[in-house]
């Protein structure tokens, strides 16, 4: 956060290779001999620890030890922070949330098919990367309205042109997707399209999120948590979830709602533009 709030660019790329390399190499020194998820999780976190040390260091030029924050500062730190920590809470937990409500409609034997599904995901995740490391850096320096809407409207169409070749992939050539997940779950060639959409909906959902909070507004990111779990409640009450067909719908909801929100959001700061403070 700091890195971004001064530009530094530079930084959060570092802090990003820093991460990325620990992480391949001790994957490919510890994980091919004990291919564990506890070693999985050690090496995360040896990644982890590597890439807040670079930001760490790459922060000091920022900092003074000698001079306290003024109280202007903690509080725009407080006014950024604090609505954001009912939308990271709710992630954190949405995945468990969403297995819990599998798992009370009595549909137990859909979530090996979502869980196997979702990890094809990690593949989109790569555009994810895009956020904090380069769109947020940029936006975060952009005065202009006119110039916002237009590299806001630029990225977002790059991304969605990346993305309806993925679907077009998945819908005529499922296939060799599945072959990624094993024999297991082959016939699954119907619920691929959804669950891919669902995840591009997140995906998505992550960048506009990143141009939104860019330009320092993290008010009203709560009411994802009301659409989201409203929506699935919802779902499950009119619906029900007796196929995996049913659970992917139902985790597609709080990816379209986020995604939804986002764009709505954006649109009042274009529309409101006056009442932020750009210099």
């Amino acid at each position: 956060m700091l890195l971004n709030d001064f530009h530094g660019s530079q930084g959060v790329a570092l802090c990003a290779l820093a991460l990325g390399c620990v992480r391949r190499a001790a994957l490919l020194a510890f994980c091919i001999f004990q291919p564990y998820a506890l070693t999985a999780i050690a090496v995360n976190f040896l990644g982890a620890c590597v890439a807040a040390a670079v930001a760490g260091g790459r922060c000091k030029r920022y900092m003074s030890s000698t001079e306290a924050p003024s109280p202007e500062s903690a509080s725009q730190l407080r006014s950024f922070v604090v609505p954001l920590i009912p939308g990271v809470i709710y992630f954190l937990f949405q995945g468990h949330i969403s297995t819990l409500l599998l798992a009370l409609s009595g549909a137990t034997s859909s979530i090996a098919e979502v869980g196997a599904l979702g990890r094809l995901g990690q593949l989109l995740s790569l555009l994810a990367l895009l956020n904090g490391h380069f769109i947020q850096p940029y936006f975060a320096r952009i005065a202009s309205m006119r110039l916002f809407a237009k590299r806001a409207i630029q990225t977002l169409t790059a991304v969605v042109a990346i993305l309806i070749v993925v679907t077009l992939s998945v819908h005529y050539f499922p296939e060799p997707w599945l072959a990624i997940l094993g024999p297991n779950y082959k016939g699954l060639t119907r619920e691929l399209p959804i669950a891919m959409i669902g995840m591009q909906l997140s995906v998505l959902g992550g960048i506009v999120y990143t141009i939104v909070i860019a330009t320092k507004n993290t008010r009203r990111q709560w009411w994802q948590i009301v659409f989201g779990m409203g929506g699935q409640l919802i779902f499950i009450y009119s619906i029900g979830v007796q196929t995996t067909v049913d659970a992917l719908l139902l985790n597609l909801i709080p990816a379209a709602a986020y995604f939804l929100l986002q764009c709505g959001l954006l649109v009042g700061i274009l529309v409101h533009w006056k009442k932020y403070d750009r210099a």
